[in-house]
């Protein structure tokens, strides 16, 4: 009987050796370090929002609404289904975006949630609404999101150096695919409230454009 254990017993022992050689092989080998380090992950900027202007009852003037983009992760599985979304005058464009094999931000997609891997709605912040409030005072910023007139340009350092950004963030095989459920995902980071605090009052200016617009050619 103590034979046959202390049998067994060594059997176990050469098995549990040849696994962890087997193990250190594996750990070691280029094509592992090779696949590991391909895994990665991307990050899409899909807006960013300045510091607020709020008027003198800390009413945002700017910055009030938002716009549905979609962020895509160009893949062969869902790109056919993706241009049968827009119409022709489009789906060249959309097309070319999906070529380019990184992921990508656009309007061109009807704003819905899809059932695809890679396909993900986000809302992205405005900085002005149609009919903008004292636009004279608060004045515009460029495409690079600098101010340029009004008091996005006297307090552009302030306005730029704080607010939000929104993101999508990919995990991706070698391959450019996703790696699972779960590896996109969106987020926003930073702090959206502060900002500049003006005199003028939103209703009171509010009625006055208002009054304007219909006895002032």
């Amino acid at each position: 009987m103590s034979k046959r254990i202390v049998t067994v017993f060594s059997i176990f022992c050469v098995l549990m050796c040849l696994l962890n050689i087997r193990v250190a092989d594996l750990t070691s080998s280029p094509e592992l370090k090779e696949t590991a380090q391909n895994q990665r992950s991307y990050t899409l900027t899909a807006g960013k929002a300045r510091g607020k202007i709020y008027d003198r009852k800390f009413t945002p003037l700017v910055g009030n609404t938002t716009k549905t983009f979609t962020a895509v992760l160009p893949q062969a599985e869902t790109a056919a289904a993706l241009l049968e979304e827009v119409d022709d005058s489009r789906r060249q464009e959309l097309y070319q975006l999906l070529q380019g094999g990184t992921p990508f931000l656009t309007d061109l997609l009807p704003g819905e949630d899809y059932d695809l891997d890679g396909i993900t709605s986000v809302e992205v912040p405005q900085r002005y609404s149609t009919g903008q409030l004292a636009a004279h005072v608060i004045g515009y910023v460029n495409s690079d999101g600098s101010g340029v007139t009004g008091i996005e340009k006297a307090y552009n350092d302030l306005l730029s150096s704080v607010g939000e950004q929104v993101e999508v963030h990919y995990s991706l095989d070698g391959l450019g695919r996703l790696l699972g459920e779960g590896s996109s995902a969106v987020t926003t980071t930073g702090d959206g409230n502060p900002g500049v605090v003006l005199t003028l009052d939103r209703e009171l200016q509010s009625i006055c454009e208002t009054v304007g617009a219909q006895y002032i050619n």
